[in-house]
């Protein structure tokens, strides 16, 4: 019987076949938590109440609002003072104590808590609050006819509400999974959300299941979807409607979720993207600057970028209401005010109750403009994403220690933020990039600029978004010189495998580590010059061995992969692409290195260990037991390339888009007609008056004798600044909406 055929396939599905084993592999573990011997079971217990009582020492005096957002309006105050008496006993043994549960100290140790991605082991995030999933306010509300005050309330009331409401869900869902058909289906990914994201996207535009997209970024797994993802009408959405991201803005970064997240939208006038994001207060300019800083450019520009914009961009009004939270931050005095913010697809809202007015399509529009404007823009957006690497921001202290040390960002990012606007603009695209590499090549306020340069313009060529001169066939044949590294080779390609193997023993700098005070340390590559250091973000890492064969251009690299991860003994095995050139003669690369990314928390931490330079380990280019250069990946007999998506902007309705003079954001929108029928082109070319009516919140309708074409725009449009041009000898009608960025704010 397959997992499909059984009675839980019902309602539970895995989107990979290794999603499958491996949360069947932790199923087993829990399972097995019964069976081992009492000296086993007390180490357990030893292990998880030292864990336990170091987040309880961590969690101190502090105040979780989760609770107090729980409750809504209703009585935060109570919520405060209950909630956490009921917290810091959770984190006493792991359990909430209500009616049901006694006071009894539970015999066995939940296995949740032990077995995770880190093996048998305590790995619980230490602000983990059960109330936070449950509704507080009836728990902390009186009902009719109760004489309880707020102050009688205790922390069984809450725990025996939560628990209430468990059961109630349980329920439904127990109704709904056995319905003889069931309209419910939950689907399993064990992996990390944007690989799992973007091979989605690929799933739906090249109708493959195999993406050869990595599952997360330690190990060699790629994402293979099951059979149900097979197929111009597959049984598994691929395109949804709502998009939950909880805290994930906290971890990967707002810019990176919206760009791998938006594109699995369909584009409905109910679609959601819901993301959160904590600002420092909660006025409207506060949270648009905060929404400035995640996303490094202007909002309605990036929203035009996107096809997709905040509710409160679009609509006048909202239907959240934040005073629950000015409440909460009132009683807390916390300076982080939480704000849930939902994305949506722009549709026009046209009545059809007068005339029968064309119909509206509901594709995402592309737009046209300048080059040299949108080389500018892009640039700025450059400088905001890597503003922490700034020589003047880090003098003036304007960036915080906290951005410094969480970075979000890599060169690649900026990539896939490239990709997402060459698909919806309509330019001189090579025009464009050769303006935007010589304001980066001129650019000195950079601290990191030109250390990450070559990784950016590899990345850059690999997605077929731009290739320098130095990353072309001939380039590498003019440069090459008798006895280089690639002596024997009948052709050099322009990219290159790096693969680097780092010895066990060099990790202990890291194992040795306590993992709550270094969390998780930005991990690089770099290659190392008598002259020049270049650092390469985009790494894959996995533990087990390296199987070389063959010699120059047909040596091939095969990675046998140890599961055991980090609980094993086995040596890391890093592997990067780069521009060959480099290991030339004259690109003069002769090391190649593992480090941590310097950053002021890693470099206290780590500066007594492996120095200044946070280099963990270095191998020069010619150790053939440790650095392994082929022009294959691993594990691949292909050549190296990058992703082949058409990202070239070509069909569809046009928006003429102009930027302001800075060219830091949009200024300007105009939807130009031409007309082409030969009758209405006499009757405009006579002179006759053109009239203009809005008839939605989008969309203007210009007519004449008879003569009526839509204009429609992407976003609301003001009608104060919207004017008309008619050219009768061009024979076109073009409607521009001004000052577009401050009619979006």
């Amino acid at each position: 019987m397959t997992w499909n055929t059984s009675s839980y396939g019902k309602y539970i599905r895995f989107c990979t076949k290794e999603s499958m084993i491996e949360i069947r592999q932790k199923w087993e573990f829990y399972l097995a938590t019964n069976n081992l011997s009492k000296q086993e079971k007390d180490a357990q217990r030893k292990s998880f109440s030292s864990h336990m009582k170091q987040i309880r020492e961590k969690l101190g005096d502090d105040i979780v609002l989760t609770m107090v957002r729980g409750a809504g309006p209703i009585n935060q105050e109570a919520s405060v003072r209950v909630g956490m008496q009921v917290l810091r006993t959770f984190w006493e043994d792991g359990f909430m104590k209500g009616s049901a549960t006694g006071t009894t100290i539970s015999p066995h140790v939940n296995p949740t808590f032990v077995y995770s991605l880190s093996g048998s082991e305590f790995n619980v995030h230490y602000r983990t609050n059960p109330l936070s999933a449950f509704h507080l306010s009836p728990a902390l509300s009186p009902t009719k006819g109760s004489s309880s005050q707020s102050s009688q309330i205790t922390g069984t009331d809450l725990v025996d509400g939560a628990m209430h409401q468990f059961s109630t869900w349980c329920t439904s869902f127990y109704s709904q999974a056995n319905a003889a058909n069931p309209s419910l289906m939950i689907r399993i990914f064990a992996g990390d959300c944007m690989p799992f994201c973007q091979a989605l996207r690929i799933c739906h535009l090249d109708k493959v299941t195999k993406t050869e997209k990595f599952s997360r970024p330690w190990g060699l797994s790629q994402i293979s979807f099951t059979e149900e993802y097979e197929g111009p009408s597959t049984s598994a959405p691929l395109l949804l409607n709502l998009i939950d991201t909880s805290n994930l803005t906290d971890h990967i970064g707002l810019l990176n979720l919206t760009l791998v997240s938006s594109p699995l939208l369909r584009r409905t006038p109910w679609s959601i993207l819901q993301t959160d994001i904590f600002g420092s207060t909660s006025s409207d300019k506060k949270l648009e600057s905060a929404l400035l800083d995640r996303m490094f450019c202007d909002i309605p520009t990036l929203s035009v970028l996107l096809g997709i914009a905040p509710s409160f961009h679009l609509h006048p009004f909202s239907t959240e209401c934040r005073k629950n939270e000015q409440m909460a931050m009132g009683i807390v005095e916390s300076g982080y005010f939480y704000q849930p913010i939902s994305w949506k697809c722009p549709f026009s809202v046209t009545s059809y109750s007068v005339h029968a007015y064309p119909e509206v399509q509901e594709e995402i529009p592309f737009l046209v403009c300048n080059d040299l404007p949108l080389a500018k823009f892009l640039f700025s957006v450059y400088m905001q994403m890597f503003a922490e690497e700034n020589i003047t921001n880090l003098a003036n202290k304007t960036i915080s220690l906290y951005k410094i040390d969480y970075l979000h960002y890599i060169r690649t990012s900026f990539v896939d933020f490239l990709c997402i606007v060459k698909r919806r603009v309509q330019v001189d695209w090579t025009k464009t990039m050769e303006h935007f590499i010589d304001f980066v090549e001129a650019d000195k306020s950079l601290l990191l600029g030109m250390t990450h340069y070559q990784d950016f313009i590899c990345q850059l060529h690999l997605y077929d978004l731009y290739t320098t001169d130095t990353l072309r066939w001939d380039y590498v044949r003019s440069i090459r010189t008798p006895g280089d590294y690639f002596d024997g080779w009948q052709v050099v390609p322009p990219v290159v495998s790096v693969v680097l193997k780092v010895p066990r023993k060099f990790l202990k700098v890291l194992e040795d580590s306590d993992r709550m005070e270094i969390g998780v340390p930005i991990l690089v590559c770099e290659t190392r010059g008598s002259n020049a250091q270049n650092v390469h973000s985009s790494i894959r890492l996995s533990f087990g061995d390296v199987v070389y064969s063959g010699q120059h251009a047909d040596a091939r690299v095969v990675i046998t992969e140890d599961p055991a991860g980090w609980h094993g003994k086995s040596p890391l095995i890093l592997s990067f692409d780069a521009a060959s050139w480099l290991f030339t003669k004259f690109g003069n690369v002769r090391s190649v290195g593992f480090c941590a990314r310097t950053t002021p928390k890693f470099t206290r931490i780590l500066y007594s260990k492996i120095g200044l330079s946070q280099s963990i380990f270095s191998a020069p280019l010619t150790d053939r037991k440790h650095v392994f250069i082929t022009r294959h990946r691993p594990n691949d007999s292909r050549e190296i390339d990058g992703p082949k998506e058409n990202i070239t902007a070509d069909s569809g309705r046009a928006i003429i888009v102009n930027f302001n003079a800075s060219a830091t954001r949009v200024e300007t929108l105009a939807v130009r007609k031409d007309i082409v029928d030969q009758d209405a082109a006499q009757i405009l070319a006579s002179g006759v008056p053109v009239s203009t009516k809005i008839i939605g919140d989008t969309s203007i309708l210009a007519s004449f004798e008879g003569y009526a074409q839509l204009f429609q725009f992407p976003f609301p449009i003001d009608a104060s600044r919207v004017k008309t041009k008619i050219a009768r000898k061009s024979l076109y009608i073009e409607v521009k909406h001004h000052d577009f960025h401050s009619r979006s704010s």
